[in-house]
């Protein structure tokens, strides 16, 4: 018998998950401190403690797009720490909590749900938790570091809500002009705040263009409109390619060789992160080829999908089994995993879309966003936070295929599974985050705060703060990096002129 929750206790329920998810991230933000890239973008060496005018602010942000990386990300992190240090801790949560609302919402329209059930918010609130439980590093990197966070997560939510729009509109359901206009607002500032969204939301406008062999309806029209012209005009910013070109040049090899030695190391790095979603998406694509009733050239081309796909994992494995540096790969080694990744990544768009009259259209962009995202972290060869954002859209792929799934199962079963597979790891990370990142927090305000502030207070003119934290992985790795932090930590805490920081 199949219980279906009277509308008062699914609101209540929805409630609960919401209140929930603020007072976890809340309880963890308690432990934040300022650290790295923080201190750099808010210390106007014209005035202590984080008071920048809104002339340095425009100063800042036009450096940022025309020279330093080509994001408005950054500009907006000066935005939020600006208040004073005791804002972030009340701002993260909710923004954390809206992201993951975000990601539960376009798990909700790729399966076509009308009503959010209560396990499926829960299941969009505990994704960013799981991956960090998977992936430890990213807590300090991309949660507790507030520029990571704005540069990384927030954009991630953003882009799940423009891509649920799309969705919305791809599935028949019509939306009034001024939502589309808000749409494509959000599509824009989504694409300026980071190029990892911006190539994510291009090519999953483009799928959508494919997906409807170009007849799209005004709305849809003017959603991928903007994506295309966002697009264009990020590629544009002289600060990316700024930023693009020192990772070619600091490699040492040309442009090509640099791409293809990238993708050769990002690529099975991101596999030995993320097997169980690796295997997870590989066994769901199976599964939908084999159910009872799918057309023989959909299950053909979703069977190759997911054939294709355990190919790279099986070479990805053995690559990195043999080079266990990476640097010294032979290039027959590289030109294999960059074509078997090439292939199983355009098998599995080719299946998606030729199983989207079963499956509708959600998993093919999701898919394909989680491909243009990973353009310029695979291409650079990135093995940290930049893999943020991928990561999340892989999971999310693999969920969009096992949503509908569980909403045919009854809402016990269905929270069941999501509590099992997702908020259990979500509940461990929070436990291990929660007791590391109020260490380094007691840390920081006894070994290095206080002597700051102390040196600032008698004018001394060098003082010791120690380099690592007690849990480096929950914070940013290079958190007092005085070799690139030094002079805006001094301006921040009023140091005195030519006063010195040094590492014990």
């Amino acid at each position: 018998m199949t219980l279906t929750p009277t509308p008062a206790r699914r609101r209540i329920g929805i409630a609960s998950v919401l209140l929930a998810s603020l007072l976890a991230w809340g309880l963890l933000h308690r432990h934040w401190f300022l650290s790295g890239d923080d201190y750099l973008f808010i210390a106007d060496p014209s005035s202590s403690g984080g008071r920048f005018s809104a002339a340095y602010w425009w100063a800042s942000l036009a450096d940022d797009w025309g020279n330093r990386n080509g994001r408005l990300a950054d500009g907006v992190l000066r935005l939020v720490l600006r208040p004073g240090p005791w804002f972030y801790p009340l701002f993260a949560p909710v923004m954390l909590t809206a992201v993951g609302t975000a990601l539960a919402l376009l798990l909700r329209t790729a399966a076509g749900l009308r009503r959010m059930p209560v396990w499926l918010l829960a299941a969009g609130l505990s994704v960013v938790p799981m991956i960090c439980w998977l992936v430890p590093a990213l807590t300090g990197d991309v949660i507790l570091w507030t520029a990571a966070a704005i540069n990384y997560t927030l954009p991630l939510g953003m882009l799940a809500g423009s891509l649920a729009l799309l969705l919305t509109l791809l599935g028949g359901r019509d939306l009034p002009w001024w939502a589309v206009g808000l749409g494509a607002v959000l599509v824009v500032l989504t694409d300026a705040l980071q190029e990892v969204t911006s190539s994510a939301m291009f090519l999953a406008a483009l799928a959508v263009v494919v997906a409807l062999a170009g007849r799209l309806g005004a709305k849809l029209w003017t959603l991928v409109g903007a994506a295309a012209a966002a697009f264009a005009v990020h590629m544009s910013a002289g600060g990316l390619w700024n930023r693009s070109s020192l990772v070619v040049d600091n490699s040492g090899d040309g442009f090509l060789l640099a791409t293809l030695r990238g993708m050769a190391t990002s690529v099975p790095g991101l596999w030995t992160r993320a097997w169980p979603v690796w295997l997870v998406l590989i066994a769901a694509l199976a599964l939908h080829g084999l159910q009872p009733g799918t057309e023989r050239p959909v299950r053909r081309a979703l069977l190759t999908g997911s054939g294709t796909m355990l190919a790279l994992a099986l070479v990805c494995g053995a690559y990195r089994n043999r080079y266990a540096t990476l640097e010294i790969a032979a290039l027959r080694w590289v030109l294999l995993v960059d074509v078997v990744t090439v292939i199983a990544f355009l098998a599995v768009g080719f299946a998606l879309l030729k199983a989207s009259k079963s499956l509708g259209h959600g998993p093919l962009l999701v898919w394909v966003a989680f491909v243009g995202s990973g353009l310029f972290p695979f291409a650079s060869g990135s093995l940290s936070r930049t893999q943020f954002v991928p990561l999340a859209l892989l999971t999310l792929a693999a969920l969009t295929l096992a949503v509908p799934w569980l909403s045919r199962r009854s809402s016990t079963e269905a929270s069941a599974l999501v509590a099992l597979a997702l908020v259990t790891p979500a509940l461990l990370w929070f436990d291990l985050a929660r007791v590391g990142a109020a260490q380094n927090r007691h840390f920081v305000d006894t070994r290095i705060v206080a002597p700051l502030e102390a040196a600032a207070a008698t004018g001394a003119l060098e003082v010791q703060i120690p380099e690592l934290l007690p849990h480096p992985s929950m914070a940013y790795s290079r958190a007092f990096y005085l070799e690139r932090y030094e002079q805006a930590i001094a301006d921040y805490y009023g140091l005195a002129d030519g006063a010195r920081i040094v590492n014990p």
